[in-house]
């Protein structure tokens, strides 16, 4: 019996537990001063993941490469806000309104 979970496994079950509960209700957040700690927290997540200290001094692309994974988290907010503007704009409500001026 497999004592660990495989990489690709647990990259899946971040993307779904994880991002999930941190992107709760990201549609509408502001994101003028967080961008750098929700890259900052996408790394730790995968240093993390493969148990990479700070004490070890990899570099963020090392860290990436050994989780074989790319930085995301912002582009999967950044979709959520613009799909979320789009189902704004495309009915008549007094939020499209306020967002047209």
């Amino acid at each position: 019996m497999q004592k660990s979970l495989s990489l690709h496994l647990r990259k899946r079950l971040v993307k779904v537990f994880v991002w999930s509960v941190v992107l709760y209700g990201s549609e509408t957040w502001p994101l003028k001063k967080d961008i750098r700690r929700f890259e900052a927290f996408e790394m730790w997540i995968w240093r993390c993941m493969v148990k990479v200290l700070w004490t070890e001094h990899k570099t963020k692309k090392e860290a990436l490469q050994m989780v074989d994974a790319e930085r995301e988290m912002m582009d999967m907010l950044r979709s959520r806000q613009n799909r979320w503007l789009g189902h704004i704009l495309r009915h008549d409500s007094l939020l499209r309104t306020t967002l047209e001026g």
